[in-house]
């Protein structure tokens, strides 16, 4: 910003004060521009980074996937007793729903537990 220049002593005097001072008004520019910016970046980064979910939110998000898992099934279902031609297709869509089911039980007795999930509150008692 301010080279060092061979002038007389006056000039340079009065050059090192005005590069001091050009100096300390920019490391104030940059601190306030600092201090905005980073304001600004975690106001904008809190409400765009999701927090944790909790395991009630997720069994909640879960159920509701797998509803339309279920729906979906029963359409498909529907469709294979009208059109039995296309047996492979039915029975590797049945596979698939199985895997699906039984993945959802595993996540389920994983996070919630077996007594729980079959005995507790809204379980299978």
């Amino acid at each position: 910003l301010c080279a060092s220049i061979e002038l007389d002593p006056m000039r340079r005097g009065r050059e090192q004060k005005t590069c001091a001072s050009r100096y300390v008004e920019l490391s104030r520019i940059l601190k306030a521009a600092d201090i905005e910016m980073t304001a600004h970046v975690e106001s904008a980064t809190s409400s765009k980074i999701p927090k944790k979910m909790s395991k009630q939110e997720f069994v909640r998000i879960l159920d509701l996937v797998m509803i339309a898992v279920i729906v979906v099934n029963a359409v498909i279902m529907g469709v294979s007793v009208d059109n039995p031609d296309h047996e492979t297709v039915w029975e590797v869509l049945n596979y698939i729903f199985c895997l699906a089911f039984v993945a959802e039980l595993v996540v389920k007795i994983v996070l919630i537990g077996v007594n729980e999930l079959f005995c507790g509150e809204g379980g299978f008692s």
